[in-house]
């Protein structure tokens, strides 16, 4: 992969796949051949964010929009709050006042 990403053109790549601004040689795509790139869309305009983040339009003008799914991180923060604020009621409840 490394001599496609390293290209000026290149403006995103991710594990197996990589978008450039010039086409690949004939004898580098085939859609059977493992090993070898398939040709999945030409784009005629992108925004390539970030990893599984892009949007971008193709020649016969389909727009594709890809978003990485983003984890809900306020509803893990309260589950992570009430587990201990019951934690510490739990404590203050096995905790007797000394006679």
């Amino acid at each position: 992969m490394y001599p496609y990403i390293s290209r000026e053109d290149c403006y995103y790549t991710y594990t197996d796949s990589v978008v450039l601004s010039m086409p690949l040689p004939e004898e580098m795509i085939s859609s059977s051949i493992i090993g070898l790139f398939k040709l999945e869309d030409r784009i005629v305009k992108g925004y390539f964010l970030a990893p599984k983040s892009y949007y971008y339009s193709n020649e016969k003008g389909k727009d594709t929009l890809k978003l990485k799914k983003v984890k809900k991180a306020n509803s893990d923060k309260k589950k992570k709050v009430k587990k201990v604020k019951k934690a510490n009621t739990d404590k203050k409840k096995k905790k007797k006042p000394p006679d």
